[in-house]
Parts: structure tokens; C-alpha cells; sequence
């Protein structure tokens, strides 16, 4: 990851810490490489929801 890239913070109840450090470390992967893993595959279950209806995702809209 550049460091460009931006900095959250998030709180996180201990068991979904404890949760998602488990599936990290399942997968071989940093909780941070882990988090933005699934964020990505939710956009990507979004995009393909929305073509499947024929839909434009937020992210697909331009302004005019």
C-alpha cells in the first residue's frame, strides 16, 4: 500500500477485532491488507448487483 493512501480510524467491538484478526491471519494477510480486502469485495459484490439490474453504482456516475 502507498502511503499516500488514507488513514481511517475505526472502533471495533473486541470480538470483531478478534474475528477479523483470526480470518487475517487464516489468509495470511495484515488485518489492515484483510479489512481493505473485504471492503473491495463488497464493492465488487455492489457493481455486480447493479449491472445485474441495470443500474449505475455511485462510483460509475459522472457529473455533466
Amino acid at each position: 500500500m502507498a502511503r499516500s493512501d488514507t488513514m481511517i480510524h475505526v472502533r471495533l467491538a473486541p470480538e470483531l477485532k478478534e474475528f477479523i484478526r483470526l480470518r487475517a491471519k487464516d489468509q495470511e494477510r495484515s488485518i489492515n491488507a484483510h479489512v481493505v480486502f473485504l471492503i473491495r469485495q463488497e464493492m465488487e459484490k455492489e457493481k455486480a448487483s447493479d449491472l445485474a439490474v441495470g443500474k449505475q453504482s455511485d462510483a460509475s456516475i459522472t457529473n455533466e
